[in-house]
């Protein structure tokens, strides 16, 4: 939890087929007592990052897209969350993965004074 900010990640499964598209669902919850502004210099609001054991990056979110650079603020109220999505098609990775094995996913939060914080979840691809 970071400044009554819980950040939680799920998959609907955890083992996924080769060639399967991954979806994230990504909660923001404010689970403190007042609202909580989250900072935003881009039009980007999170990342996913896919490595494997030895830390080498498999897939990024956010490679390959634009961004509209612009401020933006989100307020979220106490008790009240904002849901992200995101998908990783491993079609894509198919060069980079082993199966089966088990991979990381990291995802964070890109704004101000959050971006450093991720949340990991495991992946087995078979």
């Amino acid at each position: 939890m970071v400044d009554q900010l819980r950040i939680s990640v799920s998959i609907p499964h955890e083992n996924i087929k080769l060639g399967e598209v991954v979806p994230f669902t990504i909660l923001v919850e404010n689970k403190g007592l007042k609202p909580r502004e989250l900072l935003f210099k881009s039009g980007q609001k999170f990342d996913v990052r896919i490595e494997n054991t030895k830390g080498n990056k498999i897939w990024r979110w956010s490679d390959g897209k634009m961004f509209t650079q612009m401020l933006e603020t989100l307020v979220i109220d106490p008790g009240k969350s904002v849901i992200y999505t995101a998908e990783w098609p491993t079609e894509e990775s198919l060069d980079k993965l082993t199966c089966p094995n088990k991979y990381s996913a990291f995802v964070k939060i890109t704004a101000d004074g959050i971006e450093n914080e991720e949340v990991k979840i495991v992946i087995s691809i078979n």
